[in-house]
């Protein structure tokens, strides 16, 4: 159902969202004083990917995955991944849904709602 869903998503999202403050923390105690250009560098890519993560929704999950289930068309023209705010990161944004979708227990979830569908 539409509930596991949300709540895989949400846990996907969670996931995502603790590998990239363990990435970050990381760079932050093993950087070097004075920063180099490429700790420097690292840390922004990471404090990057972490914004990132938060600007993902998990109603934008739910919405993309119950799109490629094709449980919800939202027609032609009104994917979410396309309708993205024009300041956001599109393409940074859909990584990270993509890395979501990827999450195992996600990827199950999905599975089952797939066989469901198809019955």
């Amino acid at each position: 159902s539409e509930l596991e869903l949300r709540r895989a998503a949400k846990k996907a999202l969670g996931f995502e969202t603790q590998k990239s403050i363990k990435r970050l923390k990381e760079l932050q105690q093993s950087s070097p004083t004075p920063p180099t250009k490429s700790s420097t560098k690292k840390l922004n890519a990471a404090t990057r990917n972490l914004s990132l993560v938060k600007a993902v929704s998990v109603d934008l999950l739910a919405s993309v995955s119950l799109r490629r289930l094709g449980v919800k068309h939202t027609g032609v023209g009104n994917d979410p991944l396309t309708n993205l705010p024009p300041d956001s990161d599109a393409e940074g944004v859909k990584k990270i849904v993509e890395r979501c979708i990827g999450n195992n227990t996600f990827k199950k979830v999905m599975d089952e709602l797939n066989v469901k569908i198809a019955e």
